[in-house]
């Protein structure tokens, strides 16, 4: 089960890439007094900082600075939406190609009792008001708010531009992510 942790980290780019501490739930047998060592099966394997050791005392010095309690919570990167049709180009009924683009703007919502995060993606040629596809589509209904005061509250344009829920990049993890949904 992957349990996401209020620690998030950035990545200074053109684009902000985000990373999200989590609990993945993968431990092995403790090992010299360290519970976990970075020879053993998944240690590691899914942080961010896993090439950053070469030997025990680099990777005992990367345990201590990113505070992952010896690989237990790694810093996984978060940089694929929960679904995936922000990737894909669609044609609109007039010939124009509708695309979207992720601006590197995210906000932490809470989703199941788990701090998650939503990044802002802006549609080209767009010609909606609101996106059925955006997070807080549900809430817009719910609450029962006009697409435009929906769109001031949540900064999304009101051109079609939508905010989709993060999701682990690597596929092993992905699975198990959408298996708890």
């Amino acid at each position: 089960m992957i349990k996401l942790l209020q620690r998030t980290e950035t990545e200074k780019r053109v684009i902000r890439v985000l990373f999200q501490q989590a609990e993945i739930g993968r431990l092995v047998a403790p090992v010299d007094g360290y519970p976990w060592t970075p020879t053993r099966e998944y240690n590691c394997y899914f942080c961010r900082y896993k090439q950053t050791f070469k030997t025990f005392d680099d990777w005992i010095e990367c345990v201590e600075k990113h505070a992952c309690n010896g690989s237990a919570y790694p810093i996984i990167y978060m940089t694929r939406t929960l679904d995936n049709e922000v990737d894909f180009e669609e044609t609109n009924p007039d010939g124009t190609i509708l695309t979207y683009q992720h601006t590197g703007i995210y906000k932490q919502v809470t989703f199941e009792g788990q701090p998650h995060h939503v990044q802002l993606y802006l549609c080209n040629n767009g010609q909606a008001n609101c996106n059925a596809s955006c997070f807080w589509h549900a809430w817009r209904l719910k609450n029962k708010k006009s697409w435009v005061k929906c769109g001031n509250a949540k900064l999304c344009q009101n051109d079609g531009s939508m905010w989709q829920l993060m999701a682990p990049t690597e596929q092993e993890l992905f699975d198990e992510f959408i298996q708890q949904l």
